[in-house]
């Protein structure tokens, strides 16, 4: 089975490492035995004996964004999204510390709380 690696969404590394200690990089396409089911998220099937479809996506995509995320919108300043559209001022990084261990409610009240102007 060959599979590529592939940065799991929201992230921009693939966080796999190779017996040398190196961080494998988005792309690098290895032969495995087996589907190394415990890295799910973070690699696509590119070809496969025993029947399992591989996938083919050769402008390398993201899938679109759902729900709530924290994006850079310049050097240093960052915003709340959801769905891909910005929903909160531009605040420093430090300013949104903890927002994703946020439950469903209080992100909702602290994007109310820092709307655009």
């Amino acid at each position: 089975m060959k599979i590529r690696l592939k940065a799991p969404h929201g992230r921009t590394t693939t966080g796999i490492y190779g017996a040398e200690g190196k961080e494998y990089e988005v792309g690098t396409e290895l032969t495995v035995k087996e589907e190394p089911t415990k890295w799910r998220g973070r690699y696509d099937i590119v070809s496969d004996e025993k029947g399992k479809e591989p996938v083919v996506n050769p402008d390398n995509t993201e899938p679109p964004k759902t729900g709530y995320a924290i994006a850079e919108q310049s050097a240093g300043w960052y915003a709340v999204t959801k769905d891909g559209a910005v929903v909160t001022k531009n605040m420093r990084k430090g300013d949104l510390e903890g927002f994703d261990a946020m439950s469903d409610d209080d992100k909702d009240a602290f994007v109310e709380l820092h709307k655009p102007e």
